[in-house]
């Protein structure tokens, strides 16, 4: 199914947009959405400065409901940036999260998270919240994305909406201010704010002998950040020698203690064409910039050797 919206947008045509609700743990109880949110283009003309003056913004909401049986379509203006003011012109939907058999969440990793709260089928209602931090995103960056999955992450453990961001070469900092920093989202009747579990110093880190052991070079800066979703205190990411073809490992770090957990040397054994045998060493080294599965983590972990991602 596509329909066209009045901002000349398609439904269903990008398939991170499109979130699965489940509510009251019932299978046969779901919601099926997908959220366009864009300017109309006749809400300015050709020439508009979007720094000083940016376009209004809309938001179309298309859903199944196992209830129904069929799709709707709902259009409306954009929700306002808790605190923010107007709708960043620029927002971009990385993942979908289904939270609290209530809500799906539409996560921008540099601007926020669109809520839509399905507690009243017949009248979904938008909510929106800036991620958190002080850092000032370039609309470049913001255009051409650079794979902010590479060190952000939002994900629910433990019944809370947890965001983490990890400091790395693309935000100007000093190295001995970079650190892994976790917030939790706390929700008070419709007002959502954050409020930071862990911050660690990424020297504070490095400082822990226990990596030396581990056979884990220092310092590196980790990756694809996943948090745990039984313990709220480990996070798992990947550490790399070299961007694409150096040593890589998978590490579980636990934040509260300032410490290396586990680590498991990746083997990329899964050769695809003739000419990827030529240089084991680099394929086997090589491991997708994509996101994790926090249900894979573990098998992966628990392997004594290295670790085979299939």
């Amino acid at each position: 199914m596509t329909k066209d919206l009045a901002c000349g947008r398609m439904f269903l045509k990008v398939d991170t947009n499109l979130g699965i609700l489940c509510r009251g743990g019932d299978p046969n109880n779901y919601v099926v959405a997908d959220l366009v949110v864009s300017c109309k283009e006749r809400s300015f003309p050709g020439e508009h400065d979007f720094t000083t003056n940016p376009p209004e913004m809309f938001a179309a909401l298309c859903t199944f409901s196992s209830k129904k049986g069929h799709w709707t379509t709902k259009e409306m203006l954009a929700p306002q940036l808790h605190g923010q003011g107007q709708f960043p012109y620029l927002w971009y939907c990385d993942r979908v999260v289904p939270f609290a058999g209530r809500f799906l969440c539409w996560v921008d990793f540099y601007s926020g998270i669109v809520f839509c709260d399905f507690s009243d089928e017949d009248s979904p209602v938008l909510h929106c919240t800036p991620v958190p931090g002080n850092q000032k995103i370039s609309d470049k960056r913001l255009i051409e994305r650079y794979c902010p999955e590479s060190f952000r992450n939002v994900s629910v453990s433990q019944g809370m909406i947890r965001f983490v961001n990890i400091d790395n070469d693309w935000q100007d900092l000093q190295t001995s201010d970079r650190a892994i920093t976790v917030w939790n989202l706390m929700m008070t009747g419709n007002c959502w704010s954050w409020e930071i579990q862990h911050k660690i110093n990424l020297d504070d880190l490095w400082a822990d002998c226990g990596h030396k052991d581990l056979d884990l070079p220092a310092p590196l800066i980790p990756e694809l950040p996943v948090l745990s979703k039984n313990d709220l205190d480990v996070l798992c990411c990947v550490l790399r020698e070299d961007r694409f073809s150096g040593r890589t490992w998978i590490i579980h770090v636990d934040l509260k203690q300032l410490s290396f957990v586990i680590c498991v040397l990746h083997n990329n054994e899964q050769i695809v064409c003739q000419r990827d045998a030529i240089d084991n060493k680099e394929h086997n080294n090589f491991l997708p910039l994509v996101p994790w599965l926090r249900c894979d983590i573990p098998r992966y972990l628990n392997q004594p050797q290295e670790m085979s991602r299939s």
